[in-house]
């Protein structure tokens, strides 16, 4: 609400806040060949996506640009991927450095 009490819109580019901080893979499980990373970054630049099987070995990897304080979406063809789980390391821009997130993905085919 604004100052008044009346309702403002922040607009299509604000995030929520739910999703400052956080970042998603989907759909999880996928069974399709098309993964999407979705993560809000506070600064620009380059992000790295490192995707691997479950004894460590890296089976994929991306780099995408990008925007400062927004949420970025960025689309990965898996089709590769046979059935069960992968660990995957998003590594992007912060405010004081590089952010890291940790995440699982599930492959049912």
């Amino acid at each position: 609400l604004g100052p008044s009490g009346e309702a403002r819109a922040l607009g299509a580019e604000a995030p929520l806040a739910a999703e400052m901080g956080r970042a998603l893979l989907y759909p999880n499980p996928i069974h399709d060949t098309n993964l999407t990373v979705r993560f809000y970054a506070p600064a620009a630049g380059e992000a790295r996506f490192h995707l691997y099987n479950l004894e460590g070995q890296e089976i994929s990897q991306a780099r995408f640009p990008t925007t400062a304080g927004a949420v970025n979406e960025h689309q990965m063809d898996v089709s590769g991927l046979v059935s069960g789980m992968y660990l995957a390391r998003l590594i992007y821009p912060g405010t004081h450095g590089q952010e890291t997130r940790t995440l699982t993905l599930a492959v049912e085919r």
